[in-house]
């Protein structure tokens, strides 16, 4: 017999796992929506992957830190590894929401340098156009390139720290450039392709990229 609480969990979630090549660097996992849910629930203790959601709709509530925290659409939250977290829906208004599941060294170098290397929430964000293309992406082709997701990844990391941090946007050309290089490690160093991340000239983006870090990507494709 199935019962009202089995057809709420048959409906639940959509998700759209990654099929396709992962490394060490970067490793997505999966992107998703879950739906009005009163009984939706996710218990870590021990997780090994970052969580990134954004609510749309309804109301939920997120556990950490021995915190409890009420989120409402247009609030969003990020979520470590090897970190207890609660999350679950409000049983009388359960939420809509967008997530992303990832793992790798790239999303730990990101959110240490968007100063982000802790569970945190923001409210208000109305942010999801990011979540939402990597989603539509996996849901077209779960086996694409994974540089993909890291770019849509990168950009939806800076707008969250934008408005948790007060960061100005004028980073986010030279932090795309390195997320490429670090994403392309194994390959010749094209400087080229890199400002093209950015849509800029070669002798600008190496400009940009020295100011913020010191060193030419040359150097830096070098170091790492």
């Amino acid at each position: 017999m199935i019962t009202k609480r089995d057809l709420y969990e048959i409906h639940s979630e959509k998700i759209c796992p990654y099929t396709g090549m992962t490394s060490p660097e970067f490793a997505p996992l999966s992107a998703g929506i879950s739906y009005r849910d009163p009984y939706y629930h996710i218990r870590r203790f021990n997780g090994d992957h970052y969580v990134f959601e954004c609510v749309l709709q309804g109301t939920g509530y997120v556990e950490f830190n021995g915190t409890l925290t009420r989120l409402t659409a247009g609030d969003a939250y990020i979520l470590h590894p090897c970190t207890f977290h609660h999350y679950y829906s409000d049983h009388n208004d359960p939420w809509v929401k967008i997530w992303f599941n990832g793992q790798g060294n790239l999303i730990s170098h990101l959110l240490s340098d968007y100063q982000l290397g802790f569970n945190c929430c923001v409210r208000n964000f109305w942010k999801s156009d990011y979540l939402m293309q990597i989603l539509q992406k996996l849901e077209k082709e779960p086996s694409l390139n994974k540089n993909e997701l890291a770019l849509l990844l990168h950009q939806h990391i800076i707008q969250f720290s934008e408005q948790l941090n007060g960061l100005q946007t004028d980073t986010s050309a030279p932090q795309i450039m390195k997320t490429y290089i670090e994403q392309n490690l194994t390959a010749p160093l094209n400087i080229a392709n890199i400002a093209a991340q950015v849509h800029l000239s070669n002798s600008r983006a190496i400009h940009l990229f020295k100011e913020t870090f010191h060193m030419t990507p040359y150097h830096y494709y070098l170091s790492r």
